[in-house]
């Protein structure tokens, strides 16, 4: 025959190419869509993450800027309080201290105030120095400079400690605190001690550690004053290049934080390192504080997460940027909850396309198929024979018609009964299957125990050769049959050879093959008959 599918040749070509090339287009959509999706979802996570880096940026600059404002005032009280110092000028008022009950112990107790500001407290250690000393003149200078402590507490850094400390023994502490040398309270200011000048704040800034004259940076420590984890910038003094002591100012750490507060992404979260590798927050080292590229400006992944340098902080220390990849990768998927349900229905149209498709070929099959031996049904005999007819004036290809009937199968269905004829007319079918198994062959049941084939044959010969196989197929199978007269099963065969050169049609090719089949029985069964004139007819 012309086609090797017989259920496309029942007359559904156009229709199932037309389902394919729709099926095919909907995967093309998917495939698109998602190649689509994919790309949107990584510029949608670069713009979460650039977003991110572009608000942490300009927190860590205002901290920056908090901290090089600290640094610049800290610089310019140095070089004001220097200058009085060598100006000699006196304090407006004469000072007057009480000495501590206990031990060599001294605090300022007058004035209280200079131009309406109230002073801090200025307490020393050992013996108070003589009037007009340096160690006097540092004090009176301390003091003069009250208020720029005051306009650098309100403009720079709100709730801190600023102070001179003298490296012969006093140290003045702004503001005011109400401190008592003799009942000294945690939470009321710091009082002097010698021991004071070994702490990080004051050792740091002097020659020995700071040759360079420079503004430093203490890590972060547990205030003396009860306020919590602090930082310290100190600056060193001298006077006639001499050093004399040092100006800090103490910054709360949790108020540095505020400047770092970042709420709006919960997968994300600011680190500080210091110059040695230290978290400032977990106060512990990081693993990674040797990273070379943290000297870079590129972001780098550690331990599953994203980490972004973004620049180091006057002080020294590092601010970096930490995300949380799986998290931002949520964060993604929240805001492409729509284009991702639009693809996965998108699927599912797929999906249930394809199941569509698959259940309308099996009902298609279905009502071509014979239920019970699973060949072709008559139905579908009626419509290929007659469209291959058709064909064959415009094709010229010769086919031939084969119609069989198992012999006495009524008697078969009264000595075995109708079950076994069922097995029989079963195995019949598959012994046709495998015999002609050819694509350009079709076998069919077209009634109870009776068979149609239709198979190419370029000659009568040929077609005779396919009906004694058939034949012989059948007797191969050696099925019991006591109310024939052979005792096995077998049947009667007739078919007609169907030259391109004649006009057929199908009522005629199907009786000439009937008569040939009618021919076979009459001659006694077990044989196969081609159709020709009545003078003609060949008898195996």
């Amino acid at each position: 025959m012309q086609r090797t599918d017989w259920i496309e040749v029942a007359g559904t070509d156009r229709k199932r190419k037309k389902h394919h090339l729709l099926f095919l287009t909907f995967c093309l959509m998917v495939l698109i869509s998602a190649v689509g999706l994919a790309y949107r979802f990584s510029l949608v996570e670069q713009q979460i993450l650039d977003d991110i880096e572009h608000h942490a940026s300009k927190m860590a600059n205002t901290l920056n800027e908090s901290l090089t404002e600290t640094s610049l005032s800290l610089a310019m009280l140095a070089t004001q309080f220097q200058l009085t110092v060598h100006s000699q000028a006196e304090f407006a008022a004469p000072l007057t201290f009480r000495s501590a009950q206990q031990g060599q112990k001294y605090q300022l107790t007058g004035p209280r105030q200079l131009q309406g500001q109230t002073l801090g407290d200025l307490t020393g250690e050992g013996e108070l120095p003589a009037e007009g000393s340096v160690q006097w003149r540092e004090m009176e200078a301390a003091l003069v400079l009250t208020p720029l402590f005051e306009q650098i507490k309100q403009h720079d850094m709100q709730n801190t400690w600023l102070y001179y400390t003298s490296d012969s023994g006093f140290m003045y502490a702004y503001p005011y605190s109400q401190l008592d040398i003799d009942h000294p309270v945690t939470d009321k200011g710091v009082l002097f001690y010698q021991a004071i000048l070994k702490d990080p704040f004051f050792t740091l800034a002097t020659p020995a550690h700071n040759p360079e004259r420079k503004l430093i940076w203490t890590p972060v420590y547990q205030d003396l004053a009860g306020q919590g984890d602090m930082i310290t910038a100190s600056q060193p003094v001298f006077f006639q290049q001499q050093f004399i002591g040092v100006l800090s100012i103490d910054i709360s750490l949790s108020q540095l934080l505020t400047k770092l507060q970042f709420h709006e992404l919960n997968a994300t979260e600011m680190l500080m390192l210091t110059p040695e590798g230290t978290d400032v927050f977990q106060r512990q080292q990081v693993t990674f504080s040797q990273d070379p590229r943290l000297n870079k400006t590129d972001s780098f992944v550690h331990d599953g997460f994203l980490y972004q340098p973004l620049l180091q902080l006057n002080n020294g220390w590092r601010v970096l940027l930490k995300t949380d990849r799986h998290q931002i990768h949520l964060q993604t998927l929240q805001r492409m909850a729509f284009s991702m349900i639009a693809l996965l229905l998108l699927i599912c149209s797929v999906v249930l396309l394809w199941k569509l498709l698959a259940s309308l070929h099996k009902i298609k099959k279905m009502s071509v198929t014979d239920g019970l031996t699973q060949l072709y049904n008559r139905r579908h005999f009626s419509f290929v024979f007659g469209r291959e007819l058709k064909l064959q004036s415009r094709t010229g290809v010769h086919f031939g018609l084969i119609m069989l009937d198992i012999d006495f199968f009524k008697k078969y269905n009264d000595h075995y009964g109708h079950q076994a004829g069922d097995q029989v007319l079963i195995k019949v079918a598959d012994c046709l299957r495998h015999t002609f198994r050819r694509q350009s062959d079709a076998v069919f049941r077209v009634g109870g125990e009776e068979f149609c084939l239709l198979l190419l044959a370029k000659s009568p010969e040929q077609l005779c050769s396919a009906m004694e196989m058939l034949c012989q197929a059948i007797r191969a199978l050696q099925l019991p049959h006591v109310a024939s007269l052979k005792g096995s099963l077998s049947v009667s065969v007739g078919g007609v050879w169907l030259d391109a050169a004649q006009q057929w049609d199908t009522e005629q090719a199907y009786k000439c093959a009937d008569d040939a089949l009618y021919q076979a029985k009459q001659q006694g069964r077990d044989g196969w008959v081609l159709y020709s004139a009545p003078e003609k007819t060949n008898v195996a």
